[in-house]
């Protein structure tokens, strides 16, 4: 099925990664892929420093952009950019 829709299989592979690296708490608001960069918003209930350090310890992968704001209720938006390294 992932080789009749190719332009998705790089988008899928991702999430699939990401899922078993982020803690359950790190909840992918919306995805965008432009060529082979991936742009993530994501939501958490506290700073995930720690966690996002793990999604750059990929060799398929690379951490391009990472930004944070806290919102005032304690949470945090996360925007990411991951590089898919061929």
């Amino acid at each position: 099925m992932l080789s009749s829709l190719p332009s998705r299989a790089a988008v899928l592979g991702m999430l699939c990664y990401l899922a078993s690296k982020l803690p359950k708490d790190i909840a992918v608001n919306s995805y965008n892929m432009q060529g082979n960069k991936v742009n993530l918003t994501m939501k958490c209930a506290s700073d995930p420093e720690n966690a996002l350090a793990q999604v750059g310890d990929s060799a398929r992968y690379t951490m391009e952009n990472l930004r944070k704001n806290r919102n005032q209720d304690g949470s945090y938006y996360v925007y990411l950019v991951l590089t898919v390294n061929d």
